[in-house]
């Protein structure tokens, strides 16, 4: 009788995370839509845009910068919903930080030139292609 509770209480559990996965993807869908239709202008639109930089750089680095925190503070990982993965959380923030820093403003810029690079010579080396194609000898 103890087994069939138990899998009562599993089944409610899982009911009740998707209901709460559904109501939290309703609710980020709400706000997508209202954030896509502000117009940011001055400090917010640079502030924006400046956050937007970091997201994806956040997104890559967030885990390492857990590990060394974690590191850093106990000297071996630790994770979780408990004291030490909230120690770590919040010890994560600078170093966080600091590399999505060295990213955004160190390495993007040089990747952007040598992007912008490739792009004009393919597209040079494109047209001259079609110009050729377009008039044979």
């Amino acid at each position: 009788c103890g087994h069939l509770s138990r899998g009562n209480s599993e089944k409610e559990r899982i009911s009740s995370a998707l209901t709460g996965n559904q109501i939290n993807s309703i609710l980020t869908a709400l706000v997508a839509v209202r954030l896509f239709s502000l117009r940011l202008e001055g400090k917010f639109k640079q502030a924006d845009r400046v956050l937007g930089d970091f997201s994806y750089p956040v997104y890559l680095l967030h885990w390492q910068a857990g590990l060394l925190a974690s590191l850093a503070v106990f000297g071996e990982t630790a994770q979780g919903a408990n004291v030490r993965g909230l120690t770590v959380f919040v010890a994560a923030l600078p170093i966080l930080f600091l590399l999505c820093s060295v990213y955004v403003f160190l390495i993007d810029p040089v990747v952007q030139s040598m992007r912008a690079k490739v792009r004009r010579r393919a597209m040079s080396g494109g047209e001259t292609r079609a110009t050729l194609a377009a008039d044979p000898p």
